[in-house]
């Protein structure tokens, strides 16, 4: 029982996952050309379909890269999918073997032998175009070569009977050939070829061959080669001592014009180092000066606002009637305030922006504490007086 249901999830796998039919249908048209027809045959790397060349109204065969193992079919049954992302690079170098497969068989067609006649890339996977006759197998070709005769014409090899034994015309004309007294035996089969056709390996066929005759200028011709070889030693070498002393005066010129170029290259870095250095020194003056300037505009500017705020201010502070006088010296202020029918001392200090902080009181201890801010022709802030403890608000104007 459990067999069978592992079967059958298997079964249901296959037809979720790797396409019930991986096989392209029949009707299926590629590229605008090929209409196929049926199933031709298969391997493990592609699927050979039985098609039509709708342009030609002729018959072909179809190859189609496809790999059961690692390939699936989408919802439609055209495009080809890879079921894991890890098989990606096998599919891509199984694919580029695929191409040259057709590169091989396009050779074949150069020849005038039947091969590839199309190639091309559709649905993520690679197609090619076979001729095809009803009823024969497609086959690869198998490759045959022909060797050349003296006369230029191919020439096939003998087989083994006509070049093992020879003729009753080549008996006949072997009669008085040194050697021909010799018994016959077979020679080798033909060994690698040559220009002229397959080169038997081993002595000749039909008996030893005659002896050319001896040179007796051997040694003269060895002596000859031997002098030309030292000759040649010689002049090789003239080259290579000349190369070389033409590269070393070549390396010494280069070495000088390098010194060269290398001290005009420091008194240039020094020149400019020099202007970076004076251009340096006279933007830090330009600064400062710039810097005294703003000092000496932002301290008039503070003395003007200082001489605004000297004056007499007049008011009621906590119901009784005052009058402060304020004069300006330096950033301190001092002056006298006349409050409740008497006079006291008035002494403190303002910043730039006219926030004061005084205090009003007679030689013997300070009466009262005030501070504020002066705006325009107005004095207001907050006034402690320390005998009573009030702390209360004011406002005087000038």
């Amino acid at each position: 029982m459990r067999v069978g249901r592992w079967f059958d999830l298997k079964k249901i796998y296959n037809n979720k996952y790797m396409g019930a039919n991986i096989k392209l249908k029949a009707g299926t048209v590629l590229e605008g050309r090929y209409r196929i027809d049926g199933s031709h045959s298969s391997d493990r790397t592609s699927f050979t379909y039985k098609a039509t060349h709708l342009a030609f109204n002729k018959q072909v065969l179809v190859k189609e890269f496809f790999m059961e193992k690692i390939n699936r079919r989408d919802k439609n049954g055209t495009q080809v999918l890879v079921n894991k992302s890890s098989d990606k690079e096998l599919f891509k170098k199984k694919k580029e073997a695929f191409r040259m497969e057709a590169n091989a068989l396009s050779k074949n067609h150069k020849n005038g032998r039947s091969g590839l006649i199309d190639y091309f890339e559709a649905n993520n996977t690679s197609y090619y175009v076979m001729d095809y006759a009803e009823g024969n197998e497609y086959v690869d070709d198998e490759v045959i070569e022909v060797l050349p005769s003296s006369s230029g014409n191919p020439s096939p090899q003998p087989d083994a009977a006509t070049r093992l034994t020879p003729s009753a015309d080549d008996a006949t004309q072997l009669s008085g050939h040194p050697g021909a007294d010799q018994p016959y035996a077979p020679y080798p089969p033909y060994g690698p070829p040559t220009p002229y056709g397959p080169a038997p390996y081993g002595p000749a066929p039909y008996g030893p061959a005659p002896e050319p005759p001896k040179n007796n200028n051997k040694k003269l011709i060895a002596f000859c080669l031997s002098l030309l070889v030292a000759l040649l030693l010689i002049f090789l070498i003239y080259l290579i001592v000349d190369h070389n002393k033409n590269a070393e005066l070549e390396r010494q010129r280069a070495i000088n014009d390098s010194i060269r170029i290398k001290a005009s290259e420091d008194s240039i870095n020094r020149a400019i180092e020099e202007a970076k250095q004076a251009a340096a020194q006279a933007e830090l003056e330009r600064q400062q000066a710039e810097a005294a300037r703003l000092a000496a505009e932002r301290q008039a500017a503070e003395a003007a606002r200082l001489r605004s705020a000297t004056g007499v201010y007049t008011g009621t502070i906590y119901g009784v009637r005052a009058r402060l006088s304020l004069n300006q010296n330096g950033t301190s202020l001092s002056g006298s305030y006349n409050g409740n029918g008497r006079q006291y001392s008035v002494w403190g200090s303002v910043d730039g922006g006219l926030n004061f902080d005084i205090y009003i009181g007679t030689d013997y201890e300070t009466d009262s504490h005030v501070t504020g801010t002066i705006t325009g022709r107005k004095m207001s802030g907050w006034w402690e007086e320390y005998l009573t403890g009030n702390y209360y608000s004011f406002s005087l104007t000038r």
